[in-house]
């Protein structure tokens, strides 16, 4: 079982880093503390699940408002994309969605910024708290960006597990927590 602790780079996100231990059950990290193998680290950027160095891959992180996503949903061929004519998006046919395993949520973004309305469900805590936090900063970024804004009115998150989900539905006290983006 690897090894994973919560960071926090400033002192002024001590209560959330406190909020999120609490939460997903890890410990904060102390500076003596033993060898970690990630760290799930809070830092003014955004939530990030930092590898210890001897990983040889980089933080991952979600980022709806810039890099990759921003470039796609400009320049990603739109309604021409594989994943939308894998579910039938045309200029006329916008389907609801429901992507069962949203992992970091780029499948779901991609549709929501063709016209989806998407509900994205994703089980895991620590991958649920990555997504939460990159759909959270890109609200905050589509203050500015009348097109992101539209986007992000489009997508909604549910912390459960997608059988149960499937099974029970809402009402039926499959779903952990819920959160709409407007």
């Amino acid at each position: 079982m690897p090894i994973i602790e919560i960071a926090f780079t400033s002192p002024n996100l001590n209560h959330r880093a406190q909020q999120l231990s609490e939460k997903l059950q890890l410990p904060l990290r102390e500076a003596d503390s033993a060898t970690y193998d990630y760290l799930l680290e809070l830092s003014e950027s955004g939530l990030s699940l930092v590898p210890s160095a001897d990983k040889g891959y980089g933080p991952i992180s979600c980022d709806f408002a810039g890099g990759s996503h921003s470039h796609r949903r400009r320049f990603g061929g739109g309604n021409g994309q594989a994943i939308a004519k894998a579910i039938g998006v045309s200029g006329k046919f916008s389907p609801r969605v429901l992507d069962l395993t949203a992992g970091l949520g780029g499948d779901g973004f991609v549709l929501a910024s063709l016209g989806c309305s998407v509900t994205m469900v994703e089980r895991n805590p620590i991958v649920h708290s990555l997504l939460a936090d990159g759909l959270t900063r890109a609200v905050t970024s589509a203050e500015d960006d009348s097109e992101l804004r539209e986007i992000m009115h489009r997508c909604r998150l549910v912390e459960a597990n997608s059988a149960d989900y499937l099974q029970q539905g809402e009402k039926g006290g499959a779903v952990d927590r819920v959160i709409q983006f407007q």
